[in-house]
């Protein structure tokens, strides 16, 4: 699981990948260009462990807090937030704040 954060269209992505290398931030940058969007300082703020369960639960979540960036074709829920004047630091606290309540056999969070 990821959180890239576009800082000039105030825009963050939300997924997940298996590239833990990085490569995810390309991607993002990529179709953010698609978009005529600034990809200046985009950068990965956040990351966890998780799956593609872990990432419908993310983004269904922040899709009642924030608006998509655009909407999606097909019904989908967007992975991409237009996020309001908050820092990264609460962007990333949100998310965390969010992350906790994945049930832990989503993330790989051992069970207590």
């Amino acid at each position: 699981m990821y959180a890239v954060w576009l800082p000039s269209p105030r825009i963050l992505k939300v997924g997940f990948s298996t590239y833990m290398n990085g490569l995810f931030i390309c991607s993002v940058r990529d179709r953010a260009k698609e978009r005529n969007w600034d990809t200046e300082g985009a950068r990965c703020i956040w990351k966890q462990s998780g799956d593609t369960r872990t990432e419908a639960w993310m983004q269904a979540t922040l899709a009642f807090r924030w608006p998509p960036a655009f909407e999606e074709k097909g019904g989908r829920i967007c992975e991409w937030f237009a996020v309001p004047e908050l820092t990264v630091e609460e962007i990333t606290e949100v998310v965390d704040g969010i992350y906790r309540l994945v049930p832990p056999d989503l993330t790989g969070r051992a069970l207590s």
